[in-house]
């Protein structure tokens, strides 16, 4: 493969390539960060209490840095277990609304919640 080269000068192989980053979490990026108390909460789910809030551009720095095309962030809800949820799938939405080609929103319904067909009808449907 290394010998096939495009019109555009890349090998077949550098031209067909996405990186996609499949497991990340955006508890802590600003726009979804203006309550205290959720910050607060999100810090007790995930046993980061001393973590920052920082800026969703700071992320898309990474991953262009590390090389990486897109990543999949992903809402959170342990509404059954903690009370609510960690990350929305609103939020999710809104983050990805800012970046939608470097971004992929994958929802979350807790399973247990007396609501979940239609959280996840909304989430499907509506975001």
């Amino acid at each position: 493969m290394g010998d096939c080269v495009t019109p555009g000068g890349l090998s077949l192989l550098e031209e067909t390539i996405m990186v996609i980053d499949m497991h990340t979490f955006p508890g802590f990026f600003e726009e979804i960060c203006e309550d205290p108390k959720k910050i607060e909460f999100r810090r007790e789910q995930y046993f980061l209490y001393k973590q920052h809030v920082w800026p969703l551009s700071l992320f898309i720095t990474q991953l262009n840095a590390a090389g990486i095309d897109k990543a999949v962030i992903s809402a959170e809800d342990v509404t059954t277990r903690a009370g609510s949820e960690i990350v929305s799938n609103e939020e999710v939405k809104k983050l990805v609304d800012m970046y939608p080609d470097r971004l992929i929103g994958f929802a979350s319904v807790d399973p247990k919640r007396p609501d979940a067909l239609e959280v996840l009808e909304k989430a499907f449907t509506k975001l």
